[in-house]
């Protein structure tokens, strides 16, 4: 058991009120981000490490190439209506009614109060994708898209009103209940030609000896996206230590809360005894697990430094040294 959990056990046995609510939701929360946390980090180090390849040079297994989207026979998007491998299109409906609420106020009066309650909902979609072949300055790769995290261009994006010929025209004749008649289309797709960055698993090909790139269930990614190399490793890097802050957050203000409800108890029973302040225990087990995963996040951090560098690094957070 670690030493922070010691200090609650002991706290509970001694008779101190507890309040364990509001830690396992902050430590659920937290579990959350961190997972969250991890996953970015562990994706961001796979694409860091498989090297790029040429088409030419496809091996059976997990691939990371860049090349544009080509196709003989491409797609037309329903909205933008530009040729292309991948579209995916929506139509939302904005609305907004009145509503009426009852309440009982501070002093225990019932009381009533109406607000504005509005957003979007979505009246149509729809998506086709199909085949298409990844082309750099080697040659071509059949990729085989059904299965894979697509990341495409907005190529239409535009809002209208009851009177717009576009409202009727690519949208539904119904509308929503309490709409407000107007309308929000939006439209992701892959052109055609469009410079793209593909990691999935290649195998061997059905029809002719060659590979193809195509979803698999032992693949640890199939991502395809019209993003860089580099700006899809700064995103996830973001995603890895906003998660990892927001999870320390959660763990702290669980342990605040915590520690409130416990000192209120305490004084409850008490009345005569001064205030309390927060439990040491409580306060002793926030420290005790956001230090546990700064030293994680920051260990891995430090090892993936090390390795993108080429030289071993030794971390030592106890003496503060590096």
């Amino acid at each position: 058991m670690i030493p922070c959990a010691d200090r609650v056990v002991s706290m509970l046995a001694a008779g101190a009120p507890a309040a364990p609510l509001p830690l396992i939701v902050g430590g659920a929360v937290a579990l959350l981000f961190l997972f969250l946390s991890l996953r970015a980090g562990r994706r961001q180090r796979l694409i860091d490490n498989v090297p790029t390849s040429k088409t030419s040079g496809v091996f059976i297994g997990l691939v990371e190439l860049t090349g544009s989207a080509e196709s003989p026979e491409p797609l037309t998007s329903y909205l933008a209506e530009v040729p292309c491998v991948y579209y995916r299109w929506s139509v939302e409906e904005h609305w907004s009614r009145t509503v009426t609420e009852h309440y009982t106020d501070s002093k225990g009066k019932r009381r009533t109060r109406t607000r504005r309650k509005s957003g979007w909902r979505t009246v149509a979609d729809g998506d086709r994708q199909q085949p298409f072949y990844l082309k750099d300055d080697c040659g071509i790769v059949l990729v085989r898209p059904a299965g894979a995290k697509i990341e495409a261009d907005t190529v239409f994006r535009e809002h209208c009103t009851r009177g717009d010929r576009l409202y009727y025209a690519k949208g539904p004749a119904h509308s929503v209940s309490h709409s407000d008649h107007r309308r929000r289309f939006t439209e992701r797709a892959i052109p055609l030609h469009a410079p793209l960055y593909v990691m999935g698993k290649a195998r061997q090909r059905q029809d002719v000896v060659a590979p193809e790139i195509a979803a698999d269930a032992d693949a640890p990614v199939f991502l395809i996206s019209t993003r860089s190399e580099q700006q899809i490793t700064t995103g996830l890097a973001t995603q890895y230590w906003v998660f990892g802050v927001l999870g320390a957050l959660a763990v702290a203000a669980g342990a605040l809360i915590a520690a409130r409800m416990v000192a209120g108890a305490a004084s409850a029973a008490n009345r005569t005894s001064p205030r309390a302040s927060p439990s040491p225990a409580v306060t002793s087990a926030c420290g005790g697990w956001a230090g546990s995963g700064w030293r994680i996040t920051a260990w891995s951090t430090c090892g993936r430094w090390s390795r993108r560098r080429g030289r071993t690094w030794t971390c030592s957070f106890a003496g503060g040294r590096t």
